[in-house]
């Protein structure tokens, strides 16, 4: 059975999304198999790069050393993340690079134009900006999700898409604004690992990471 996504020519209408399955190259070639007709790459995370380089600068304590870090860990983590989308795009199926950054900064435009070139067939922008500024209206935050789109879509030549968030305002609205800036389409939804509240213990604790039937309200 035949599909086309994102403009895509697809052999099945099975597509793996960003998970441990796409994270190797022997898993995907193991989905190709099996019959997936596209892979979604594990996703890029700028926040990892952040979070390592800021538990090594604590451990080293050497001044400017943070920055530092980031830059070499933010190169070595990139090189990895490209080496798998060239590697993975020799498998025959289309693959979609998948990004998520910390912020609405430039490191989207950086790594979808890295992943292009490293030869994925789409990608997917897995936006999620924390709203924390309590001053900030619904109407500006959504505003940064369409701004994102816009400029990553001016630097590439492949389909993006966006992986939305299930607590947006109007879901249509957002859909229609990223659709008017350059995005080929939408997926429902992004599903967040939440962690929970020991009561006894005042700690926190992982949340379950596995679906349940109720979700399928949503």
């Amino acid at each position: 059975m035949k599909a086309k996504y994102l403009g895509l020519d697809l052999s099945s209408p099975i597509v793996v999304s960003s998970s441990p399955y796409t994270a190797t190259v022997s898993n995907i070639e193991q989905c190709v198999r099996n019959g997936a007709g596209a892979v979604v790459l594990k996703s890029i995370f700028e926040e990892q790069i952040y979070r390592q380089a800021a538990s090594l600068d604590r451990m080293e304590g050497y001044g400017d050393a943070g920055e530092y870090l980031e830059r070499y860990l933010g190169e070595a983590y990139k090189a990895e993340l490209l080496e798998l989308v060239s590697d993975a795009a020799k498998t025959g199926i289309p693959v979609i690079g998948s990004i998520n950054c910390a912020g609405a900064g430039d490191a989207w435009i950086e790594y979808a134009a890295a992943m292009q070139q490293a030869g994925a067939s789409a990608l997917e922008l897995n936006i999620f900006l924390l709203p924390t500024d309590r001053r900030a209206s619904a109407q500006e935050i959504e505003s940064h999700y369409a701004g994102i789109v816009r400029k990553v879509v001016a630097e590439v030549t492949i389909p993006v898409s966006v992986k939305l968030p299930m607590r947006l305002t109007n879901v249509l609205s957002v859909g229609d604004a990223l659709l008017g800036r350059g995005a080929g389409g939408l997926v429902l939804y992004n599903r967040f690992f939440e962690p929970d509240i020991d009561i006894e213990k005042m700690c926190l604790v992982n949340g379950d990471p596995f679906s349940e039937p109720g979700e399928l309200r949503n």
